[in-house]
């Protein structure tokens, strides 16, 4: 399997898990409530499922995959920016920073990708 396709993998079950569990967490949604964002976690749940899918959907059409892993990158920039502002330390922020590095890696493997 190539970096590229595993990579797809974990990013794409990984949001889809997000997506699941913010709907079946309470804890989760209090996190947007800390966040001062409380009507924004459905959305940025639903938003990267669209995500995950997209990503995986990239397998058969991958222009798709440089879409999907540009859109979720930008996500995990806010919410980097998002937790900053709210005082979380770099142990909490890991999560947003490896995905957001992650994302940005599909995304210019993708670009690169030579045609078949």
């Amino acid at each position: 399997m190539r970096f590229l396709d595993a990579a797809v993998l974990l990013s794409s079950l990984s949001f889809l898990g997000y997506a699941v569990a913010y709907f079946n967490s309470p804890r989760l949604a209090q996190e947007f409530v800390r966040f001062g964002l409380p009507k924004l976690g459905p959305l940025v749940a639903i938003l990267q499922a669209a995500g995950a899918i997209g990503l995986l959907a990239g397998f058969r059409y991958p222009a798709l995959t440089t879409l999907a892993s540009a859109g979720l990158a930008l996500m995990m920039a806010v919410a980097l920016v998002v937790r900053l502002r709210v005082g979380d330390g770099l142990w909490v922020s890991l999560p947003a920073i490896f995905f957001l590095g992650l994302n940005l890696a599909i995304c210019l493997l993708s670009l690169n990708r030579p045609s078949n």
